[in-house]
């Protein structure tokens, strides 16, 4: 068995040291956690299981030194905690690491296995140990750009339209002080939605259709033009099935 020591709680996931390997979990809630340690991808079970006790636990943090191991070893977690009102014990399941750089196990993957009560460690994704100092930070450098100068392009722009005055078509956004002059009516976003994917948004139009959520034969539909006519309020229903 590899000699362990308490480690240290930063930084989060795992890193190599002189010795081998030091790990990193933000658990607060856990009785205990377990650090599994896989001698393949494709390992059915660990070939090592630490128990990590209150003692190597800081504040929110649980951490352990391994011994031993190096760059490209495998594991994974299980945490067991009390089951209550707030917390839920998933002591049942195999974890990855959620600061691994590398993960592996997806030729035996089961998502089903990942989600109902039965022990997931047959079909569980693992976690791999990487070297931090590997990757290629000349050639590819931070942005350093601060936050007030970047732009946030993820919007869930089905609740966002509904904040938006319907008489108004257009209208200037500001994300974290830069101006994006775009079209934000319901219509302006479908047009950037089909214009991304015209196929791929008919067929969306197609399946809709027969349930019943689109109104419109999709099949009269060529080209963005033949959505202008659509009422804002049907737009918005669309953009809450997008």
């Amino acid at each position: 068995m590899s000699e362990i020591n308490i480690g240290k709680p930063y930084p989060l996931g795992s890193q190599i040291t002189p010795r081998g390997v030091n790990f990193s979990l933000v658990a607060p809630n856990a009785e205990f956690v377990e650090i599994l340690i896989f001698e393949s991808e494709d390992s059915l079970s660990p070939i090592f299981v630490h128990k990590l006790d209150k003692k190597f636990k800081s504040g929110p943090y649980w951490h352990v030194e391994i011994e031993g191991l190096k760059e490209g070893s495998i594991y994974a977690y299980r945490v067991h905690q009390k089951e209550n009102a707030i917390n839920k014990d998933y002591s049942s399941k195999v974890l990855i690491d959620p600061c691994s750089r590398g993960i592996t196990g997806w030729k035996k993957y089961n998502r089903k296995d990942a989600m109902n009560k039965i022990d997931n460690i047959k079909t569980c994704l693992k976690s791999v140990v990487c070297d931090r100092d590997k990757f290629n930070f000349k050639d590819y450098p931070r942005p350093k750009r601060l936050w007030k100068e970047s732009i946030i392009y993820e919007l869930h722009v089905s609740s966002f339209v509904q904040e938006i005055d319907s008489s108004k078509n257009k209208a200037p956004i500001e994300v974290a002080t830069a101006s994006v002059a775009k079209d934000i009516s319901p219509q302006g976003i479908l047009k950037e939605k089909a214009n991304t994917d015209f196929d791929s948004f008919k067929g969306c139009l197609r399946a809709w259709y027969k349930t019943g959520a689109y109104k419109h034969d999709p099949e009269v539909i060529k080209t963005w033009e033949d959505f202008k006519d659509i009422p804002a309020k049907e737009c918005r229903k669309l953009l809450k099935l997008v």
